[in-house]
């Protein structure tokens, strides 16, 4: 686990400086958590944006990756960058 903590990080850190399409899971605090577009709820890393003011859950935002730690991302939404609801196949 040690290992595989140090590998996650090194990736995460690599994320810094970009941006990333954030699909919004929960607001509340003022902030909110959500997970890439390539992510998993519950198994792969999370997203932290404190800027979190008029964000929706469910809702995909461009968040610019400012941190890093093992299994968490945080980051800042980009300019009212809202890219629209999650559209669900039936």
């Amino acid at each position: 686990m040690e290992a595989q903590g140090e590998i996650s990080r090194r990736k995460n850190e690599r994320l810094v400086g970009t941006t990333l399409k954030v699909l919004i899971d929960s607001v509340g605090g003022g902030s909110a958590v959500g997970r890439t577009e390539k992510d998993a709820p519950e198994v792969d890393n999370e997203v932290v944006i404190e800027n979190a003011a008029g964000l929706s859950s469910g809702r995909f935002y461009d968040v610019r990756i400012v941190d890093a730690e093992e299994y968490d991302l945080f980051g800042a939404v980009s300019n009212g960058s809202q890219t629209g609801p999650v559209k669900h196949e039936a």
